[in-house]
């Protein structure tokens, strides 16, 4: 999937590279800075995700589903996450 992508082939492979890494050879120190850093990376990585949500929403890109949730269930199996602050 990401491969595919410019610039995705990046995020995979830093993200593969850190599910090789040897957990138990870290201090709790390097534990908590990589878990600090892993969270602001994830909320990068979700306003990404709801950004080009955003995108396609507006270009009405849903591939014959009725609704831009029903076009990323079929394709993902996954629901999209609410938007901060509701609706």
């Amino acid at each position: 999937m990401f491969g595919t992508v410019r610039g995705m082939g990046t995020l995979r492979s830093a993200l593969e590279e850190l599910r090789g890494e040897d957990l138990a050879s870290l201090g709790d120190a390097e534990l908590v800075a990589d878990l600090d850093e892993l969270e602001r990376t994830s909320r990068m990585i979700e306003a990404e995700r709801s950004r080009r949500l955003a995108e396609l929403e507006q270009r009405g890109a849903r591939d014959g589903c009725l609704s831009l949730t029903a076009w990323l269930i079929a394709r993902t199996g996954c629901r999209p996450r609410p938007r901060p602050g509701g609706r």
